[in-house]
């Protein structure tokens, strides 16, 4: 159901962000865009990613989540806040806003997440717009109004960018494998015929799962652990996929 809702959003979103840096030229308007999917033949963790992410020089400045329903506005709203409260300031440093909007049926909302740090409540979500209905040709106007000024916030912006960030939900192809960054994790994604080891695949994975299972909670022993539930396995056309997080440090 949420997949119908895409192009009508994206209409009114993405496309007139990809025309302006078709106009502008890519380094006036440095942004990457790209969806969330369910399936693409990697099995992605399902929900870490927002339904629609804009990065600037690497950085995911702007994010979009989506519902089929109009009932589920509060939802969405409050799943963008969950994940910037993910973000951990030791390894992302202190994210002081992020701009998004959240979609629920016909409803539409720009928002902006505060996370500086003297802001009541922390990472409180400010309104940028009215609830918008994206049937209304009046309301539609305005969402172009605002993908506009959101244009020219990520112009003013990016120059102070750096451009070594890892960027967060974006899929990095390496040499014979995929890594994504969350917020609270990495997944690593291989083909099976790029394996490293010899044998059985299926055996090789369960000793990897148990080697992972011995690791889990040991100060110094390692620093990356498997994600709970997360562990090695191999998923559709011959994916290995496991997911790690930091063991986090003792204080």
């Amino acid at each position: 159901m949420e997949d119908m809702i895409h192009w009508g959003i994206d209409s009114l979103i993405r496309v007139p962000l990809q025309i302006f840096r078709e106009s502008l030229g890519g380094g006036a308007l440095p942004i990457e865009m790209d969806r969330n999917s369910k399936d693409k033949g990697t099995m992605m963790i399902g929900n870490k990613r927002p339904d629609f992410l804009c990065w600037v020089n690497g950085v995911l400045l702007f994010k979009g989540k989506e519902k089929a329903e109009a009932d589920d506005f509060p939802v969405a709203v409050d799943e963008l806040k969950e994940k910037f409260n993910k973000f951990d300031p030791l390894y992302f440093g202190n994210v002081q806003f992020m701009i998004c909007y959240t979609v629920a049926g016909l409803l539409l909302g720009f928002y902006v997440i505060n996370g500086l740090p003297n802001s009541n409540p922390l990472n409180h979500l400010v309104p940028l717009s009215n609830q918008l209905n994206i049937k209304n040709s009046r309301d539609r106007v305005s969402i172009l109004c605002m993908v506009v000024n959101i244009a020219c916030i990520i112009r003013t912006v990016s120059s102070t960018i750096p451009r070594t960030i890892v960027p967060i939900g974006k899929q990095l192809k390496l040499a014979k494998s995929t890594i994504t960054f969350f917020e609270d994790s990495v997944e690593k994604m291989v083909p099976l015929e790029h394996l490293p080891y010899e044998g059985d695949v299926n055996d090789c994975v369960a000793f990897l799962q148990q080697m992972y299972n011995c690791a889990k909670g040991h100060p110094g022993l390692i620093i990356i652990q498997v994600k709970e539930g997360r562990g090695p396995k191999i998923k559709n056309q011959g994916i290995y996929r496991v997911v790690f997080e930091t063991q986090g440090q003792n204080f």
